[in-house]
């Protein structure tokens, strides 16, 4: 970033798509050009900056929506980048934040402009159930303070990308937790192989998108539960076409829809409410196979009873010495 006169004035340095650190030019504070890093909160919005030393230099806070936004600074900390509420550019003339497809007033806690829909629909992206979705200009259903926006429009990368990445993370991790509860051990194999089933699953289920009704996302999430297992089965080498497996898997998938509706609707965390319909999909797949294979919880073996000495008696005939 220059001035108008060309001056170089300071660096932002991005990392999958989040802002980490500025880089500025040569300070009076330090001998060469330094680096100041961004510490965020669990919604990605920027509230403390460090040195390199780990000294903080900047502190910034505001209220839930990322209104009334205060700064302060040491005298040696950088100028105040735009980036704030969820890590999205402020403009500095009106004050609103730029998601991408379009603009956010954080003193009004609404968008400026409606959602819009690829295909006509009366209320885009509507959720029937819950009536905080029939407002066009809601900012994440009034709950800022659990869930932020990717982007104001974020479908279908988005949404894919999500599903994919909980997917894979809950698979992996119930698959570890059962094969630990049956044999005590952990078959990293298999747990590696469930992980790429549930990101297969998590993807196909994320590319419904927000706009897909109820019904629809359960045909898709059956549809991502049956290859998902069906490509858990092949790489474990078990018969992919198993007709029970596949019944359960897409019972499980189309049911787990509902259930991250369900705790969307709650306090939960998009985060967590995918990730709450996701484990509940990998723990029926890891009970169906425990079920299929017979296999009990591993008892715990009790330590053998130490046999105590049996005590020697002498028999001793009459007139032997020693003998009383």
């Amino acid at each position: 970033m220059v001035d108008g006169n060309g001056k170089w004035v300071r660096d932002e340095v991005w990392a999958l798509g989040r802002h980490i650190a500025t880089v500025t030019p040569l300070d009076p504070a330090y001998a060469t050009p330094t680096t100041f890093f961004v510490h965020s909160d669990w919604l990605v919005t920027e509230r403390e900056k460090s040195d390199v030393n780990g000294w903080m230099v900047e502190s910034c806070n505001s209220d839930v929506w990322g209104a009334q936004q205060n700064c302060y600074q040491s005298s040696n900390a950088p100028s105040i980048d735009p980036d704030h509420f969820t890590g999205k550019e402020r403009d500095t003339e009106s004050g609103n934040d730029y998601f991408g497809a379009r603009y956010y007033a954080s003193t009004m806690g609404r968008w400026l402009s409606p959602d819009w829909s690829e295909k006509p629909t009366a209320v885009p992206y509507a959720d029937f159930t819950n009536p905080q979705s029939l407002n066009l200009y809601q900012y994440e259903g009034n709950n800022p303070l659990a869930k932020a926006d990717k982007d104001g429009h974020c479908w279908p990368v988005c949404t894919v990308l999500a599903g994919a990445a909980v997917g894979a993370l809950t698979g992996g991790a119930i698959e570890a937790g059962a094969e630990y509860f049956t044999t005590g051990k952990v078959n990293w194999n298999k747990v590696g192989n469930a992980a790429v089933a549930g990101l297969v699953t998590g993807a196909i289920v994320g590319a419904a998108g927000p706009e897909a009704g109820l019904a629809a996302k359960a045909v898709i999430g059956a549809v991502g539960g049956v290859a998902g297992g069906a490509f858990e089965r092949t790489v474990n080498g078990e018969k992919a076409g198993d007709v029970k497996a596949i019944a359960i898997d897409a019972a499980a998938g189309a049911v787990s829809p509902k259930i991250e509706a369900v705790a969307d609707r709650t306090f939960a965390t998009e985060a967590i409410s995918k990730t709450v319909s996701k484990a509940t999909d990998a723990t029926v797949d890891a009970g169906r196979r425990m079920s299929d294979s017979g296999e009990q919880p591993k008892p715990q073996q009790s330590q053998p009873q130490q046999q105590q000495p049996q005590q020697q008696h002498k028999t001793c005939s009459s007139g032997t010495s020693g003998c009383s």
